[in-house]
């Protein structure tokens, strides 16, 4: 007497349906007894990340299994065996020239593949029966694995310099490759491995197509560009783990990035003129310039060294930092010097070169903006040295300075005082500044104080005067009225270049501070006049409140 049993039932995991396992013959290759030989061949590998090597890979190594090679298909590089039907014998098939002829199609072409080869016997050397090719096909990948051999510039090229997948090709293809290097007795295939993990959707699943979760690439170019989405998977840290993908946040670490060089060329091409003309000596004498020429040569032997090492995401967040400290402090505190313009048009075409390989459009639109040399800038060497290089203890020094103005800019905002009100002084407790006139400078004109003065005895690191004295409240009341003008400028849409005249209504003390220092202001704002008077002709107006009263200001352009 029978009865129903329910049990589970093995389905195909892309289209779900039921699948039928059965036992059948198959052709193997025993890779179990070359376990050794694999392990060998693998420790002359660099992997990425390097716990692969022994980890997952190695694991795989470690316990492998015989390789079924042969699958029963239509399709697929035939098994090279014969076989007699009469007494067994078997005889393995290395290439066209062991047939007694050449499979031909119906044009009389040659081709290998099924029904062709199907119909080539070869004589048994045994009985001298006939031998019919077994009908089964390769493993695809067999194939994928036997690539290199395929190549015309095989054993040139053997082995490769790099190959990069994801993870799950520890299993597959980087498996493949190997086993078939072994089995030919060459060892492995390739010499540096980059392995990233998954690429997962903003919940967290595996994207696949079976899912319909996936990402269009094409319509990430076409939305957000090339290089954005190159810098954007460059940046990430997904060869070290899976990692989400959410739109909404894609490029914007490109974004950034991309700005803050553009925005220095943009500078350039705004004070500069043309910039193409510029020469660069190569030993400049203001320290801003040197500490720059410092962090490019330091960047750039940073990055040759993490590419060097297949870490790509490790050398983005290099070049990330030298942006940052170009744009944001060495513009910044050079906007008034002429002389750095030269030196700014060499840093930007040798970052262009330093870029190339992460976002090509990029690097070529600037390299041809700055007037580089050659048809490319993919046709330029990589970064070489020009002129001193001046080395780590400038930019320690450099970075002491950035770090004693944050403090103190700091203790500014928790007095509630403005950048722009000037105080009289800085007292700063560390010795790595002391005697360092023109660093110092650099930090008293950050932190806008009049002198930097070293206190050894200080409890604290910093100490700010915060006594504002009639003179100083005046020269921050200054300061606000240049800031003001210099925006009505850039409303108004003026160029750098254009004269303009400035009209003012101001309270006493507002009024004070300007006519004390109308010489300096016509300078500082580009301006062939002010006048304190009201207008209802000009180009752009604003109120705001200096000096304790409102001021309304106005721009009347005749350029």
């Amino acid at each position: 007497m029978t009865e129903p049993y329910k049990h589970d039932y093995p389905f195909c995991w892309r289209c779900q349906t039921p699948v039928l396992y059965y036992a059948t013959d198959a052709w193997f290759i025993a890779m179990s007894k070359l376990r050794n030989e694999l392990h060998a061949a693998n420790a002359n590998v660099n992997w990425t990340p390097l716990h692969i090597k022994d980890g997952r890979f190695g694991e795989w190594v470690d316990n492998v299994k015989d390789w079924a090679l042969s699958r029963a298909r239509y399709w697929g590089t035939p098994l090279p065996v014969w076989e007699c039907v009469p007494c067994g014998a078997y005889k393995v098939v290395g290439s066209l020239a062991e047939l007694p002829e050449q499979p031909k199609d119906e044009g009389g072409n040659v081709d290998v593949h099924r029904p062709f080869i199907d119909a080539i016997t070869i004589p048994c050397e045994t009985c001298g029966g006939k031998m019919a090719r077994v009908k089964d096909v390769l493993d695809v990948w067999f194939d994928s694995g036997a690539m290199p051999f395929a190549s015309d510039e095989f054993p040139q090229r053997y082995p490769a310099d790099y190959i990069c997948e994801a993870i799950d090709q520890t299993r597959g293809w980087f498996y493949t490759l190997m086993a078939v290097g072994v089995l030919m007795e060459q060892g492995a295939p390739y010499k540096n491995v980059t392995c990233y993990s998954h690429l997962l959707d903003k919940l967290g699943k595996k994207m696949s197509k079976s899912k319909g979760n996936g990402v269009d690439p094409w319509e990430l170019l076409s939305a957000h560009g090339a290089d954005a989405v190159r810098w954007h998977f460059y940046s990430s840290a997904i060869v070290k783990e899976a990692q989400k993908f959410d739109e909404r946040d894609f490029g914007k670490g490109a974004r950034a990035f991309i700005s803050l060089i553009y925005n220095s060329f943009v500078f350039l091409e705004t004070y500069g003129k043309d910039a193409s003309t510029f020469s660069f000596s190569g030993n400049p004498a203001n320290v801003l310039d040197r500490w720059v020429i410092s962090r490019l040569h330091e960047t750039a032997q940073d990055v040759a060294v993490r590419l060097d090492a297949y870490e790509v995401a490790e050398a983005t967040q290099v070049l990330e930092v030298f942006a940052d400290d170009l744009s944001r402090w060495y513009l910044r505190r050079s906007r008034k010097r002429a002389e750095a313009l030269p030196v700014l048009r060499y840093v930007l075409l040798e970052t262009s070169k330093l870029i190339a390989p992460f976002m090509p459009f990029f690097a070529e639109a600037l390299y041809k903006s700055l007037g580089g040399e050659k048809e490319s800038v993919h046709m330029e060497d990589w970064f070489a040295p020009h002129g001193a290089v001046v080395g780590e203890e400038l930019t320690l020094a450099m970075a002491e300075v950035r770090r004693v103005a944050s403090l103190a800019l700091a203790s500014r905002a928790e007095e509630k005082l403005k950048v722009r009100q000037p105080l009289q002084s800085l007292a700063v407790k560390s010795p790595a500044l002391q005697g360092k006139a023109e660093l110092c400078a650099i930090l008293a004109d950050e932190v806008n104080v009049k002198e930097v003065i070293f206190d050894e005895k200080l409890e604290k690191e910093i100490a700010l005067d915060t006594v504002i004295t009639p003179e100083l409240e005046r020269e921050g009341i200054y300061r606000d009225l240049v800031r003001m003008a210099q925006g009505l400028r850039q409303t108004a849409g003026c160029s750098p270049a254009d004269a303009v005249t400035f009209y003012i209504e101001a309270g006493e003390k507002a009024r004070a501070a300007l006519e004390s220092m109308r010489a300096e202001f016509l300078k500082d704002v580009n301006a062939k006049g002010v006048l304190f008077a009201r207008t209802d002709t000009f180009a752009a107006e604003a109120t705001e409140e200096i000096g304790g009263a409102p001021v309304w200001a106005a721009i009347f352009s005749s350029s």
